[in-house]
Parts: structure tokens; C-alpha cells; sequence
């Protein structure tokens, strides 16, 4: 990873793979390691549908 600065960023990342209900493959790269994958998934669900709504309102 990159800063603003483009220097390199020395951190751990986790990936994170879901299945959705169609069966497409859904990839997550986060930080967040003391959390349950799923609980990770939900948490960038819930922060997507407050993206789609606050673009729909504009």
C-alpha cells in the first residue's frame, strides 16, 4: 500500500472471500483482524448501502 505521498506503507492486511446470494465471488481487503470475517462483511455491507443511498438522494 501507498501513502498520499506514494511511499510505501508497511502494514499487515487481511483478505477476506464471500460468496454472495448469486454465487459471485466477493473479495474484501481490510486490517480489521480482531473481528469474525463475517461481522468484517457486514460491516462493509451496511457502509455500501448508506454509499448507494446518499447517491441516490443527490
Amino acid at each position: 500500500m501507498y501513502d498520499k505521498q506514494h511511499k510505501c506503507i508497511d502494514t499487515n492486511l487481511r483478505v477476506i472471500k464471500l460468496l454472495n446470494k448469486e454465487g459471485n465471488e466477493i473479495w474484501f481487503l481490510t486490517n480489521l483482524f480482531d473481528m469474525p470475517a463475517l461481522d468484517v462483511t457486514e460491516l462493509y455491507k451496511r457502509r455500501w448501502d448508506i454509499e448507494v443511498f446518499f447517491k441516490f438522494i443527490k
